[in-house]
């Protein structure tokens, strides 16, 4: 069960408050995953693809399309390409060696299912 109780930076699910260190405890991982594709993961500001980097580079920044008809643009954000890691798919086991792909599912859906019952119009 999600709850959100005042004053705590983090929600609280099944009595546990997801901080960075029970979330790693209880998943492996410190924090959510960024999931651009299948092929592409940004976890704790590395990312995992066997991508070439050119498509990398156009799922993690912005493709402008030119109103005038010109050439499409990409923008990325300087500060995150200038940290930049990549690491092979394959090595996110290697890195996260106790990542619960299960439990951090279960919790994940379970928090976006409080997200759309939030969203939901009233009546």
């Amino acid at each position: 069960m999600i709850e959100f109780i005042d004053g705590d930076h983090y929600c609280t699910w099944n009595g546990t408050l997801m901080s960075p260190e029970n979330h790693e405890k209880l998943f492996g991982i410190s924090e959510e995953l960024d999931v651009f594709s299948d092929d592409l993961i940004d976890s704790e500001g590395i990312l995992y693809s066997d991508l070439p980097l050119g498509e990398i580079l156009i799922q993690i920044g912005e493709v402008v399309k030119d109103p005038d008809g010109g050439p499409e643009k990409l923008i990325l954000f300087l500060d995150y390409v200038k940290n930049i890691k990549i690491k092979p798919f394959c090595d996110f086991i290697l890195d996260h060696p106790k990542f619960d792909i299960a439990k951090y599912t279960e919790f994940y859906d379970e928090l976006d299912k409080y997200y759309d019952e939030l969203r939901r119009p009233w009546g």
